[in-house]
């Protein structure tokens, strides 16, 4: 299921019925994700939300628009200066693994799950009450999110090929295991958002093509009379202090879901060899989520130090034309008097 200009979702009632989800208790759960997502609410709690096995993966970004006709859902905004005219919005991703008793049925078929659920119900430890067999997920992600050539999780009408290849990547994996996989792939597209956002910030502040050229670098440190480069070190600097909380809430959101959902399974070797991989893929997204910030703090610290530059040499500007002006309206009245 895809958000963005593709769905008008209206208020509802938290009991109102979901297609493939029967009516009971866990649709209010559901509508409570669909809610969470589609107002790009980012999460804040004092403790770990993924302890309570109805809370399902969410985390917030921002992405790169081109133009469009579509109405957009989401608030977006244009881009500082970008010569096509681009904007950016903020988004959402959120998976949600729903309890097995919200499975209702489809054509009249009830479904059944192939395993006991008293086991399991023995075991507390929302880690291990995420190893089913099978499983249901409901995926919430913006337009286009996913490559569209995308073997591991086709998102359009499918050729029997493809259908087959997802059934073979899911199929074998527990819900845990399908869930990593989809956070991985999650975090893995919400990361290359992040790298055109890096190149745009390059981009529009100019100091690294400058190094070879001394004259162009110079002009860094001074402003026009619109202040333009100014306002530009202004914007951009709101821009990467907001951007850090967000990819911060990335790399936090996946620690959090680990913590409270795999850690355990690991501690014992519960967690399959096909569900271990998605794990690790996960953390090598994590990984380099992480690059990804340390990154723009370094641009943040940077562009900061450009904006004191400028404004420090606004300043001295201001000091030397008004000293100017002084001195040669002393000079004036010197030369009255010795005139008289």
């Amino acid at each position: 299921m895809t958000t963005g200009h593709s769905i008008k979702p209206r208020r509802r009632d938290p009991h109102d019925p979901i297609p493939y989800f029967c009516c009971n208790g866990a649709t209010a759960g559901l509508w409570s994700h669909l809610s969470t997502h589609l107002e790009q609410r980012r999460r804040v709690a004092t403790t770990n939300p993924y302890l309570n096995r109805l809370e399902g993966f969410h985390t917030t970004f921002y992405e790169i628009r081109k133009p469009s006709d579509v109405n957009e859902l989401w608030k977006q905004g244009p881009l500082y200066d970008h010569p096509f005219c681009w904007s950016f919005r903020k988004s959402a991703y959120t998976v949600s693994d729903p309890p097995i008793s919200s499975i209702g049925a489809i054509d009249g078929a009830q479904l059944y799950s192939a395993f006991q659920v008293d086991e399991l119900d023995a075991f507390a430890d929302p880690g291990f009450r995420s190893m089913y067999r099978h499983w249901t997920l409901l995926v919430l992600a913006p337009d286009h999110f996913f490559n569209e050539n995308n073997l591991s999780f086709p998102t359009y009408s499918q050729t029997p090929q493809k259908v087959e290849t997802l059934g073979h990547s899911f199929g074998r994996l527990y819900s845990v295991g399908a869930e990593m996989n989809l956070i991985a792939q999650g975090l893995g597209k919400i990361s290359e958002r992040w790298a055109e956002f890096h190149s745009f910030f390059d981009f529009i502040l100019d100091g690294s093509d400058s190094l070879m050229n001394p004259s162009d670098h110079d002009n860094l440190l001074f402003d026009d009379g619109a202040f333009s480069r100014s306002r530009r070190y202004f914007w951009a600097i709101d821009c990467l202090s907001e951007f850090d909380l967000s990819i911060s809430d990335n790399i936090n959101q996946w620690e959090l879901f680990k913590q409270a959902r795999v850690l355990s399974l690991l501690a014992v070797n519960a967690l399959p060899d096909l569900d271990y991989r998605q794990f690790k893929q996960a953390e090598k997204q994590c990984q380099i989520l992480q690059v990804q910030r340390e990154n723009f703090r370094q641009k943040l610290a940077s562009t900061k130090a450009l904006r004191d530059a400028v404004s420090s040499s606004a300043v001295l500007y201001i000091r030397i034309t008004v000293n100017s002006t002084l001195l040669r309206r002393r000079s004036i009245k010197t030369m009255t008097r010795f005139q008289r």
